[in-house]
């Protein structure tokens, strides 16, 4: 019967929060609702505030007020919400009011209750230009604990720096980067990031920098610089180099009161803010090829690289004990910025990860050289693709470390070209009817999920080949989201690249444009969940798309 009750009560509230928004017009912010109750009631205008320009996950459940099967999953939500307050957002969509309707429709909603897990980052929406996230339909128990562990899963530890406690200049790189950002420390002897913490980073992203400090056994420099008795101790470091030592539970509401205390009011663009740990987290709108930072690694991220798709390039380098090399890596910071972002880079002190001679010589690096000018970097470029150590196809650049183009032109030509030239109509025509069938498996979501209708990129040139940043670009989206790249020239007179400028208005090359799929009734098999029907306006047709014209630098 409480159950019951409860959940008619939110019901209500979103009713009356659709109401009101209906009856005068103007846009409603979700409140928390009462004390016991932390789902967030969403209507359109504030859907994107809420869940799609936040960094951190969410889960949002689409109902009717007649849909049985939403109230009694309405009490499971409501207790997730409340456990995971301050990790993650929950909310709910209340289809059945006009202030909704066309988040629902945009979302291909047609049966309820609709539940969808939003992941961690934010990334430029092609066809709007506004922020979206990548989300994923929940079709698992309707039990709190899995929708919770749903939820929980999105998160992970790219947000987090991990500094050594026996390495200085792991700490002093660390508190050089985001100067604008004040520093987050947890001093802890546990081997993973906890979900809270996880929760935190993500949903400070950009606001502050956050870090791990494991005592390695080996020194306890940084234990005794900053005071540490016992693990677990928080502290913060202000952009004044003074600190602050958290003294209240670790748990979210406490946190974060402290944490706001030290956080930017408004997070810092992409570019400016950089990635928190070294695999990066949202790609922003601020540059296409997202932004850049050189990334401070440990040994053990030479392992997760080696199992990721994207291509790195390293800065080896020696610190002399007692120092940084901090000169040397921000002028290859400065000079990437003119590189830009068509890899991801890191930097690897041999001294402070431990790397021996041989394991050295396996990338390339000249390991005597290293010993006799330890801050002499040596920039060594990983392939694409997994099993990077199994080709052992590294490249070594022994160019000057003050020539921008041409370290540039040296890495686009390593990069593969997963671009498709469109030399002829049939091509075009085949180009713009690909399917998810054409991704790769790693992005197919399900055997219906092949039909599916996908984004293409067209990028138009006077040029005849592939531009090389449009290459990168290509590999940087390739396995990782729902696009296929192509490009025509007119330098081909026989080509299709005048026919299909037309079509999409486009003037003159060089120019790209956006082929988005418009949201449609959903494939793939029934909710494990029950489901309820409910008429709601017209979808559009499978297959129909829409055009956008990308307006920013090339």
């Amino acid at each position: 019967m409480h159950r019951r009750v409860g959940s008619l009560l939110l019901l209500l509230l979103l009713l009356a929060a659709g109401s009101s928004a209906a009856s005068d017009g103007s846009s409603t912010k979700p409140q928390q609702g009462q004390p016991s109750n932390d789902v967030v009631l969403l209507i359109t205008d504030t859907f994107a505030d809420v869940i799609e320009r936040q960094p951190g996950p969410a889960m949002v459940m689409f109902m009717i007020p007649d849909c049985e099967a939403c109230h009694m999953l309405t009490p499971d939500l409501q207790k997730v919400a409340a456990n995971l307050k301050g990790i993650a957002t929950v909310g709910m969509v209340n289809c059945a009011t006009v202030p909704s309707v066309r988040t629902c429709k945009a979302f291909g909603v047609h049966e309820f209750p609709r539940l969808l897990v939003f992941n961690t980052g934010t990334k430029l929406n092609p066809y709007t230009g506004g922020a979206m996230k990548d989300f994923d339909k929940y079709t698992g128990p309707p039990t709190a604990r899995a929708l919770a562990a749903a939820i929980t899963a999105k998160l992970d530890d790219t947000q987090i720096s991990h500094v050594s406690s026996s390495s200085p200049s792991w700490h002093e790189a660390f508190l050089q980067q985001q100067p604008k950002l004040a520093k987050v420390l947890l001093f802890t002897d546990k081997n993973a990031s906890t979900v809270l913490y996880m929760g935190l980073s993500w949903s400070y992203a950009r606001r502050l920098a956050f870090a791990e400090v494991r005592s390695s056994g080996e020194g306890a420099a940084l234990l005794q610089q900053y005071g540490v008795a016992q693990m677990p101790t928080l502290l913060v470091v202000k952009t004044d180099g003074t600190h602050e030592v958290y003294a209240g539970p670790l748990k979210a509401a406490p946190l974060r009161a402290f944490l706001d205390v030290h956080a930017l009011k408004e997070p810092l663009p992409e570019a400016a803010a950089g990635r928190g740990g070294p695999f990066g987290g949202a790609e922003g709108p601020d540059a296409l090829l997202g932004e850049v930072t050189l990334q401070p690694l440990q040994a053990g991220n030479l392992t997760d690289i080696d199992g990721r798709d994207e291509m790195w390039l390293l800065a080896f380098y020696r610190a002399a004990e007692g120092a940084t090399c901090l000169t040397e890596l921000q002028q290859l910071q400065s000079l990437l910025q003119e590189v830009q972002g068509i890899v991801q880079y890191g930097s690897i002190d041999a001294a402070a990860t431990g790397l021996d001679a041989a394991q050295l010589q396996q990338y390339g690096v000249d390991a005597a050289a290293l010993e006799q000018q330890g801050c002499q970097l040596q920039l060594v470029l990983l392939p694409h693709g997994k099993g990077k150590a199994a080709k052992g196809e590294y490249g070594k650049w022994s160019g000057p470390l003050d020539d921008a183009k041409a370290l540039q032109s040296w890495v686009l030509e390593q990069v593969p070209d997963f671009s498709i030239r469109l030399s002829n109509e049939l091509e075009a025509d085949a180009f713009v009817a690909a399917t998810a069938d054409s991704l790769p498996p790693a992005a197919i979501r399900s055997i219906d999920d092949r039909r599916a209708p996908i984004g293409k990129v067209f990028l138009f040139t006077a040029r005849p080949d592939v531009p090389g940043l449009y290459k990168a670009l290509a590999a940087q989206h390739f396995g990782r989201s729902r696009l296929v790249f192509g490009w025509a020239t007119t330098a081909d007179k026989e080509g299709p690249a005048m026919a299909l400028m037309q079509k999409m208005n486009v003037r003159k090359p060089p120019a790209m444009a956006v082929l988005l799929p418009l949201p449609a009734k959903p494939l793939g098999a029934a909710d494990a969940m029950p489901q309820q029907q409910q008429q709601l306006p017209p979808q559009p047709e499978q297959g129909q798309m829409a055009i956008q014209q990308y307006f920013g630098p090339l």
